[in-house]
């Protein structure tokens, strides 16, 4: 779930930063040019990530182990890239700010590396589906 919120809240912002490219204070500002293009690679960057991201949460809602990898992997990347952002300036310059971004990201990588959410998308549940691990129903054999 917290993977569909992420890259839709990315997708979201590639298509606010597209509107902006557009937008009159952007047009009429003191580098137009300047201001556009850098609106257009930022969305250019961000849309992959977001797709990849929505590809990995797609996959983990179908219970599928490459949604597994894709998703700790694009967590892995944004956590990695905010580190390297919050220590750029070297280690007595580090923003408060950043830091707790930077930390706060780490939630979802850690949710993905526990033990039963490892176990589910690794093997025994591996292949067939979000059903694998439901409680059994009433009149059941435990034998």
């Amino acid at each position: 779930m917290t993977h569909l919120v992420a890259g839709l809240l990315c997708l979201g912002l590639v298509l606010f930063l597209l509107w902006l490219v557009r937008a009159p204070q952007t047009l009429h500002g003191h580098d137009p040019r300047g201001a556009i293009w850098g609106l257009e690679i930022a969305a250019g960057v961000l849309l992959p990530f977001a797709l990849l991201v929505l590809a990995g949460a797609y996959g983990m809602a179908r219970g599928k182990r490459w949604g597994w990898w894709l998703a700790l992997l694009t967590d892995l990347a944004v956590v990695l890239a905010l580190a390297y952002g919050m220590v750029d300036d070297g280690w007595r310059n580090v923003d408060v700010g950043l830091a707790i971004v930077t930390t706060v990201s780490c939630a979802p990588l850690i949710l993905l590396l526990l033990p039963g959410v490892r176990e589910f998308y690794r093997g025994k549940a591996a292949g067939r589906g979000m059903g694998a691990y439901q409680l059994p129903g009433p009149g059941c054999d435990y034998k």
